[in-house]
């Protein structure tokens, strides 16, 4: 059963290794409280290193810790590989639990893991801000989602029209993911990303569109430009 649960926690590693840089998600302090609770904060981050030891679980043999400790591993000798942790105390503050089913440190397994305010967001065992008891959200998470009462970036991509990382909404966190890091990322009717809003345009500069036009800041749209222009 164990094994399983290891096999699956590596596919789970490699899914959220492979997301894109650069989308708004939850980041946290390495810091915890005197109470062991995890501190969070609303931030612009590509880490997920709230779920650390699963990409290396189960992956090297072992009947003791010492072929695992260059990993920063531990030895489950019942499975006789090597996994993130067997116990809460083999987990750094900033993800002080050790989740029993995956064997690898993650923010917190309950509510009362996290701060005061905060919530276990049990799809990611990450703490986030909660809604519940008419708490309200901050404004980079303004989406209060149900049924667990966690705040989020976004619930649909509606939600994602008017800001900054977008457009789409990435439900598996809960926040817009950006449509474009580089010009590589947008289809040639809209070449250009326009880094300041992660978003693709039409143009940047008057030299992106067809001679005899000119970019439309306010729109990034080519469009013909004025006649003094032209005759220049």
């Amino acid at each position: 059963m164990k094994l399983a649960a290891a096999a699956v926690a590596v596919a789970i590693a490699t899914a959220f290794a492979t997301e894109g840089c650069g989308t708004e998600e939850w980041a946290f302090s390495d810091t915890s409280g005197s109470d062991g609770a995890v501190a969070f904060d609303a931030v612009v981050s590509g880490s997920t290193d709230a779920m650390i030891g699963a990409s290396d679980a189960a992956t090297i043999a072992c009947v003791d810790d010492t072929p695992c400790a260059p990993q920063n591993l531990h030895c489950d000798t019942v499975t006789g590989g090597c996994v993130g942790c067997i116990r809460d105390d083999q987990c750094p503050a900033g993800s002080p639990r050790c989740d029993p089913t995956f064997e690898r440190c993650v923010q917190c397994e309950v509510d009362e893991d996290c701060n005061s305010g905060g919530a276990c967001d049990q799809s990611q065992h990450r703490c986030v801000p909660s809604c519940a008891n008419n708490l309200s959200c901050p404004e980079s998470a303004p989406i209060c989602t149900q049924p667990h009462s966690l705040c989020a970036g976004c619930s649909s991509d509606q939600d994602c029209a008017t800001v900054r990382f977008g457009p789409d909404c990435n439900r598996m966190n809960g926040q817009c993911d950006p449509e474009c890091l580089s010009d590589r990322n947008c289809p040639s009717s809209r070449p250009h990303c326009d880094r300041s809003i992660n978003r693709c345009v039409r143009c940047e500069v008057d030299s992106d569109c067809p001679q005899g036009e000119s970019c439309e800041m306010n729109t990034h749209t080519c469009a013909s430009a004025p006649s003094s222009m032209r005759d220049q």
